[in-house]
């Protein structure tokens, strides 16, 4: 992993981690360690929709983040799992 690149993995119990601080232009990876299919929702803080991505068990998901801003972020079938990304200039 390198400066502009970030990783988040979930399982069935648990999103690590759950707030991350990048700058602008940095790419987040998210890995799907869970044994089912799961579906990562990206939003605004107002709830547009951003990005849904359905990842399989072991599958990644990469998306670059070019504006600043909080974005959050689900796992569909768990509402607890919850993230915030803060992208800063």
């Amino acid at each position: 992993m390198t400066e502009d690149e970030s990783i988040i993995e979930f399982t069935t119990d648990r999103i690590c981690p759950a707030y991350v601080t990048i700058l602008t232009g940095t790419t987040v990876t998210w890995r799907n360690l869970a044994g089912a299919p799961e579906t990562v929702t990206l939003t605004t803080e107002d709830g547009t929709v951003v990005t849904e991505q359905l990842l399989d068990p072991g599958a990644e998901y990469q998306y670059r983040f070019d504006a600043a801003g909080r974005t959050i972020y689900r796992v569909a079938s768990i509402p607890t799992f919850t993230g915030i990304i803060e992208v800063q200039d």
